[in-house]
């Protein structure tokens, strides 16, 4: 979903008004929790969550820890839900023969690169890991979900918008209260460009430690910068939009979709005839031209596919060792 913008500013009208549905919210969260009890992984798990709606940067920052485990000499698979796929699994996705339609964008992007396994619940995935011979796992998201405990909690926080007005949903971002996720926090990676002030509030949020938030920042890694017509499917387009013109791209226009979504023929259509008009170049996000492949031939999805730049990010670690020694050290920790 598309982040309001009332949840990143003062408590207002609108987040007072939607405060009695955040109490139902808040009670059903808090009863699932009180009457689940998780399940101990037979392997160590790292959870890499956050704490809002929206994108904070989890994709990227589950590519940068599997690099980082694989730099230690182990070899991490990637638990996914498969939000958005139509396969409920268990399954192990290949990037060769499954869609988006099947698995969803990002665990089709991330099987690139990393073994990922996708269930609707998590610990089916995990299983199935497991019977491949899997000896540590990266979940990616799910955090909330008290089916499943893990080794070690990574919370990754967008360094712009932080926990928003600190209410829950629908008020305001969260998705569980922060008085309720900070005990189960083994650290924070706070993603873009961040001040220590910044550092230490968030810290400060959460009872922690300002040793325990790193920090990283999203680089970046683009074509060369020309003009486009910039198009997206993700939780907040502008930070894309953004980004561009900070690799001084030219955008002719820009044009949004609901997070995840996917694209029709008549999108599709879209896209090509108002690039020809704009006699701009199409370019969009990796995770949404994940969501193009193996589109029917001849179809206008096919030719999107085929007329689309992409702008890749990679997550840069301010204290990459820092972070690698601090998980390691946990691993044998009783998970929670």
């Amino acid at each position: 979903m598309r982040s309001p913008a009332f949840w990143y500013a003062p408590i207002g009208a609108r987040a007072v008004g939607l405060m009695p549905l955040a109490l139902v919210y808040g009670a059903v969260e808090a009863l699932r929790r009180r009457l689940t009890t998780p399940e101990k992984p037979e392997i160590p798990v790292i959870c890499v969550g956050n704490l809002t709606v929206g994108g904070a940067g989890k994709t990227p920052t589950v590519r940068a820890l599997a690099e980082l485990l694989r730099g230690a000499g182990h070899q991490p698979v990637v638990l996914s839900r498969g939000f958005g796929g139509q396969n409920t699994g268990p399954l192990r996705v290949d990037p060769t023969r499954h869609s988006a339609l099947e698995t969803g964008d990002e665990p089709l992007m991330l099987a690139d690169e990393l073994p990922v396994y996708i269930a609707r619940d998590r610990r089916q995935a995990l299983r199935a890991g497991v019977s491949d011979g899997a000896q540590i796992a990266i979940k990616d998201d799910g955090f909330q979900n008290p089916t499943l405990a893990h080794n070690y909690n990574l919370i990754v926080v967008d360094g712009a918008t932080g926990f928003g007005n600190a209410l829950l949903l629908p008020a305001g971002p969260l998705r569980q209260p922060l008085a309720a996720s900070a005990p189960r926090i083994d650290a924070v990676l706070l993603v873009g460009t961040v001040s220590e002030q910044n550092r230490a509030a968030i810290a400060a949020q959460l009872g922690l430690q300002t040793t325990r938030v790193f920090t990283g920042e999203l680089v970046p890694v683009a074509p060369e910068p020309k003009r486009v017509l910039a198009y997206c499917g993700i939780g907040r387009p502008d930070k894309f939009f953004d980004t561009l013109r900070a690799c001084n791209f030219e955008l002719a226009g820009e044009i949004s979709f609901a997070d995840h979504n996917m694209f029709s023929e008549n999108d599709a259509a879209r896209l090509l005839s108002e690039a020809q008009a704009l006699d701009a170049a199409l370019i969009t996000t990796e995770k949404d031209l994940v969501r193009l492949r193996r589109p029917e031939a001849g179809s206008q999805l096919a030719a999107l596919a085929r007329a689309s730049d992409c702008l890749r990010v990679k997550l840069k670690l301010a204290d990459a060792d820092g972070l690698r020694a601090d998980i390691l050290s946990k691993l044998d920790q009783l998970p929670h």
